[in-house]
């Protein structure tokens, strides 16, 4: 296990109900590391795409806290729905908000798959490049059909 993948660990371990607060430089003194490191697991690890929120504060009293996103099937939805994922989606995000979607039962594996397919970049090559405007409007359809409950 990488050192990236403990920060992960330890930050997941550390939730109580559904948010953890955190001293940035507390952990990397913890974890013997520059804060930057601790910037780039939550980053990358702890996004809107994975379900969840971050806020933070900077100087002496600061903090970080990681919201997880609201279990519940449509209050997830109407977030995605009010985010900019309904404006610009690439290809990777697209991926990571389905696989998403998958480990939380609201879709199936075979919806999951079909819409992987129909998100990739191959299915929406377009000669003007407007791919992840295409994507983003599929996308924010299928979200709206699942509020109606019509998938």
């Amino acid at each position: 296990m990488n050192l990236s993948d403990l920060i992960e660990e330890f930050i997941l371990n550390s939730f109580e109900d559904d948010f953890v607060q955190l001293s940035r430089n507390e952990m990397a003194k913890y974890f013997d590391v520059s804060p930057s490191q601790i910037n780039y697991v939550i980053s990358t690890r702890f996004t809107a795409s994975k379900g969840y929120d971050i806020e933070s504060k900077r100087g002496g009293d600061g903090y970080i806290k990681i919201y997880r996103l609201d279990e519940n099937k449509n209050e997830y939805i109407a977030e995605l729905l009010k985010s900019d994922y309904t404006k610009s989606l690439d290809e990777f995000t697209a991926n990571q908000l389905l696989s998403n979607m998958q480990s939380r039962l609201f879709i199936n594996e075979d919806e999951y798959n079909l819409l992987k397919v129909i998100l990739s970049n191959k299915s929406l090559k377009s000669p003007i490049n407007i791919e992840n405007t295409i994507r983003a409007n599929i996308f924010k359809q299928f979200l709206i059909s699942l509020l109606k409950g019509e998938k």
